[in-house]
């Protein structure tokens, strides 16, 4: 059975937040590398929630995250949750990252949009990812091609891409990506922005899963996220 650890703000300044933040996300980091936290993010009346695995790991959180430890939360509640109504067996779990980024959404979005070739594809990329039905290529010789289209803009809040056609070619089925999607979506915190990346289609039946897995984690996460914060491109254009 799976346990919610359900928090409610004490309202703490911005500036004590973001004091605090690095410590925090290095925790969350943590459980999310151990696969034991499902999804963490904030309901709109700025409390928050996250989803783990165990109820011994929802414990251990607790007992750990400098939010909770200094005050930042003013209280926390854990409760168990039987998720059984729906079987596993009879969902396909496309890959899907969730995390925070101690920015606004509106700087997340225009890393999104107008960022691309930063933190993927680089001098690989070609066309253009800022509005509704653009589109465009990362062509990595011999190895990845991929054109997306542009069908959902939502500013500072969603964005998704249709993948019309693909080429990888060390897969036997090498168009396994077409017709999939990558859905980005932002969510204000108040303090900083849960960034939830889904790449629809993308489940473990497939062949290009775990290659795949493993590299949207290293873009999304590290690449994206390091352009985001810090203005840092992986990739000099």
């Amino acid at each position: 059975m799976k346990a919610v650890v359900i928090g409610e703000s004490s309202g703490a300044a911005m500036e004590t937040i973001m004091n605090v933040y690095p410590r925090h996300k290095a925790i969350v980091d943590k459980y999310i590398a151990r696969n034991e936290v499902i999804g963490i993010g904030p309901f709109s009346d700025m409390g928050n929630m996250a989803i783990f695995i165990s109820r011994a790991a929802a414990e251990q959180f607790v007992t750990e995250d400098p939010f909770i430890l200094e005050g930042l939360v003013k209280s926390v509640v854990i409760r168990d949750w039987n998720d059984s109504l729906i079987p596993e067996s009879t969902t396909a779990k496309s890959f899907s990252v969730s995390f925070e980024i101690p920015k606004l959404p509106k700087e997340v979005f225009e890393a999104i949009t107008h960022g691309v070739p930063n933190w993927w594809g680089g001098t690989d990329y070609s066309g253009c990812s800022a509005k509704l039905n653009d589109e465009f290529i990362i062509n990595h010789p011999g190895a990845h091609y991929s054109k997306q289209k542009l069908i959902e803009v939502v500013p500072d809040e969603k964005v998704v891409w249709y993948v019309e056609e693909s080429k990888l070619n060390w897969l036997k089925v090498q168009d396994e990506w077409t017709n999939t999607k990558m859905v980005f979506e932002i969510m204000h915190t108040g303090y900083s922005s849960i960034l939830h990346f889904k790449h629809e289609g993308l489940v473990p039946q497939k062949e290009s899963y775990t290659r795949c897995s493993e590299g949207w984690g290293l873009v999304i996460k590290e690449w994206l996220f390091d352009f985001v914060v810090n203005g840092k491109p992986h990739f000099i254009l």
